[in-house]
């Protein structure tokens, strides 16, 4: 039983991921022509489209193909990648993750005695926050299990940690789904606002 709801949620994320893709593209090309200052009409005679094309590009009605995603980057003076979603297996793909990670969650890079790391800050939001309590509570009882385990039992325990990374979030692991979703369309709407405030000055 508790296999197919941890399916179903699964397929959920796998959805909502696969049908906002449009939207992050979109947002992730209208910064770009923001911070560039040219308006959607002057980025469309770049790319060959019109403004109106390019705008529902931006809102996430359509999804550009590659050839497309090299058109904008190269009218934009960005990378092709900068406009995609992050791929963490190149450490190219890693880096932009992290600078998207540094709008999104404020993270931060530190030094600390020649050695470089990664920080939360205050800009972290309260889902992500408590993600990352989740994970650090798992990873510590794993590293506590795998300090006292036998050989045999250290590779059961390694693929149960690796088991409840790639089912995160598993019911139960937070206090509710509905908490979680809640705490997620918050997060958008204070986005969002932000956004409304920025265009207003």
């Amino acid at each position: 039983m508790a296999t197919n709801i941890n399916k179903s949620i699964s397929i959920d994320y796998l959805a909502e991921n696969e049908n906002n893709a449009p939207n992050r593209v979109g947002d992730r090309i209208r910064k770009c022509r923001i911070e560039k200052g040219i308006s959607q009409v002057e980025l469309g005679e770049k790319v060959g489209l019109n403004g109106d094309r390019v705008q529902k590009y931006e809102n996430g009605y359509r999804r550009p193909k590659i050839d497309l995603i090299k058109s904008f980057a190269e009218a934009l003076d960005v990378q092709g990648i900068a406009l995609t979603d992050p791929i963490v297996t190149t450490p190219v793909g890693a880096m932009y993750a992290l600078f998207e990670m540094e709008e999104l969650y404020g993270i931060q890079i530190e030094k600390n005695q020649n050695k470089v790391s990664i920080s939360f800050g205050d800009g972290t939001s309260s889902v992500f926050s408590e993600y990352l309590q989740l994970w650090y509570e798992r990873k510590k009882l794993f590293e506590e299990e795998m300090s006292s385990a036998t050989e045999a039992e250290q590779k059961e325990l390694i693929k149960a940690y690796h088991l409840w990374e790639r089912n995160f979030p598993m019911p139960g692991s937070d206090d509710s789904s509905k908490k979680i979703r809640k705490a997620q369309l918050e997060d958008k709407i204070q986005a969002l606002q932000d956004e409304l405030k920025k265009m207003d000055e």
